[in-house]
């Protein structure tokens, strides 16, 4: 009797069918978990997050090392090497959207001891490149690689 009902529980025919409940309902609770687990993963991998050290990469006119942490605190650092931040402040996201390229943009305020700043920033879809511009007057339209308060960063 006991192998009748451990095979039963098994047998999705039977299942689809709807004679054997228990397995249909198992059946659905874990296809609506994996589905809501991949959905977690997928976001997770796109980049969509800006939290992390963030080292400055190739043809960035800003060197500094930047730790954006979960709680809104900043850091920065002079060097990658540096133990101590340089500076620390807060920041707020204002605002957030993605573009039809799959990149995440951001208009974040960072709050320093020097006064506030205005960042517009794009992430790309790998969630690895970050691209930035900041303005103590207002949000930046666009990037502008030719500005000296433009950077380019990578995750570490």
């Amino acid at each position: 009797m006991l192998k009748r009902r451990i095979k039963g529980i098994f047998d999705l025919d039977a299942a689809m069918r709807g004679e054997n409940r228990l397995a249909k309902v198992a059946l659905t609770v874990f296809c609506f978990a994996l589905v809501m687990t991949s959905f977690s993963y997928a976001t997770e991998w796109a980049g969509d997050s800006l939290e992390g050290t963030w080292l400055p990469d190739q043809g960035s006119k800003n060197h500094y090392t930047y730790l954006y942490e979960a709680d809104g605190k900043i850091s920065a650092y002079s060097s990658p090497a540096a133990k101590e931040p340089s500076l620390t402040g807060r920041y707020d996201v204002e605002r957030k959207w993605s573009d039809a390229k799959g990149n995440t943009w951001y208009q974040v305020q960072a709050r320093w001891p020097s006064g506030l700043w205005y960042v517009l920033m794009k992430i790309s879809p790998s969630g690895v490149r970050m691209e930035s511009q900041a303005n103590q007057v207002a949000y930046p339209e666009e990037l502008q690689p030719d500005s000296p308060m433009f950077g380019i960063h990578r995750r570490e």
